[in-house]
């Protein structure tokens, strides 16, 4: 097996956590890059051959036709576990334990992510997998299954509506606080009324019924934050919640905003508080750390 984990990394250079995740890994799913495997694939083609020379030309030409496409979408399906796994190591804590990870849940994300061929993708689920060994628990296997079936372009239309979530209280908040999207700040940037109707469609948000949700506080003053800047809050008397615009995340939404690298939308800042600010008691940019969600 050390053949196998130093096949992927010098995990020499990445410390305990690498060296022990790789161990998991090659546990929960048979091996990275064992060496028995090759010989096994290459002992299976001479087989084959063998079959060519010496009986049934035609059905033996059909069985090494069928192990050449076997050893292909194997070959193809390691290069996906290995790169995604590469990708995880640098992303791993230092004080992270691989083992406390369940091992059906390891089986099940290389499962799904085997097939996983491109680059963007692939980044996405090796920040999925470090921030699992990371904090234990963190992604359901029901995320993992959604995610499986993802494509591209899903999660091009996820992330650009990533850059509209603002953190309000204890909770993320994609802000779409017209619906349908109409000004000019939603549609320049992307969040049109049918790619919100598909994120909906495919599990990773809810559109409001009827009116547009409301956060429920638990005093008359929150915080807000939308990346580096944050802003105290004071509702007004006799009320208990704030508006919050027409969409949330759902707990698979939340999930994956969570492993989502993105920028600010230029002028959304603006546009947020010049909406909200007329509906409030006071709201004033301030000078600290809001703990993470």
């Amino acid at each position: 097996m050390g053949d196998g984990i130093n096949c992927i990394v010098n995990v020499g250079d990445m410390g305990k956590p690498a060296d022990t995740l790789i161990r998991k890994i090659s546990s929960a799913i048979g091996g990275l890059c064992r060496p028995w495997q090759i010989k096994r694939i290459a002992q299976a083609e001479a087989d084959a051959k063998l079959i060519l020379e010496q009986s049934n030309i035609e059905a033996a030409e059909m069985q090494l036709r069928a192990m050449r496409r076997f050893v292909g979408e194997e070959s193809n399906k390691q290069r996906n576990i290995e790169s995604i796994t590469s990708e995880a190591i640098p992303l791993l804590h230092a004080d992270s334990n691989p083992d406390t990870v369940d091992d059906d849940w390891i089986v099940n994300f290389f499962d799904k992510c085997k097939i996983i061929s491109n680059d963007k993708m692939q980044k996405l689920w090796a920040k999925i997998l470090a921030g699992e060994v990371n904090s234990p628990g963190k992604f359901s296997r029901r995320t993992i299954n959604l995610l499986s079936s993802f494509d591209q372009e899903d999660a091009k239309i996820f992330t650009n509506l990533c850059r509209f979530i603002w953190r309000i209280d204890r909770f993320n908040w994609p802000l779409l606080l017209e619906f349908p999207p109409t000004s000019k700040v939603y549609l320049d940037n992307g969040i049109i009324f049918g790619n919100i109707l598909h994120l909906e469609s495919i599990g990773l948000i809810k559109i409001a019924a009827n009116y547009d949700f409301k956060q429920i506080l638990s005093s008359s003053e929150c915080f807000a934050k939308y990346f580096e800047n944050v802003y105290h809050i004071s509702i007004n008397q006799g009320t208990n919640s704030i508006d919050v615009g027409y969409i949330n995340l759902t707990s698979f939404g939340l999930e994956l905003s969570k492993v989502i690298t993105v920028n600010p939308v230029d002028g959304f800042e603006e546009y947020v508080l010049k909406h909200i600010t007329p509906r409030l008691r006071s709201i004033q940019k301030v000078q600290i750390n809001m703990p993470h969600s």
